[in-house]
């Protein structure tokens, strides 16, 4: 327990929760999450683009649980499927713009928005929900 700084509730979920998955076998989204939430609600399918990308915060008697101060979110393993079926459905919608303030092209959006969707193929193949973090 040298590791700990703060010594903390989050720290300590921080440690708690990286007991639950390897590190080192995550997948993401890099830097293109912003983008992608605005590309999808751009696409009009869902008015949750935030929770899509992001996941549902976890939050427990106005106690919000943020490990490592950076950003979690849960995506139930109920949900996987329908959002998933809604990705690649609706794949065909993403528009092939450059964003040139960020230096991120529509190319990087789209392999972005793939990864998304590889994120809750795995999922749905396993059964598994999803944590996201940040």
């Amino acid at each position: 327990m040298n590791r700990i700084e703060s010594g903390n509730i989050q720290e300590y979920m921080d440690f708690i929760l990286t007991a639950c998955y390897d590190p080192n076998e995550d997948v993401g989204l890099e830097y293109s999450w912003k983008l992608l939430i605005e590309e999808i609600k751009q696409m009009h399918i869902t008015s949750n683009a935030e929770q899509w990308v992001l996941g549902k915060p976890i939050v427990c008697n106005g106690f919000l649980v943020d490990p490592g101060a950076m950003g979690l979110g849960i995506v139930d393993a109920e949900e996987v499927s329908y959002i998933k079926n809604m990705l690649i459905d609706s794949r065909f919608k993403l528009q092939p713009i450059e964003v040139r303030e960020t230096n991120i092209y529509s190319e990087e959006i789209i392999d972005a928005y793939d990864d998304l969707c590889n994120i809750y193929k795995l999922a749905e193949g396993k059964g598994f929900g999803i944590m996201m973090t940040f």
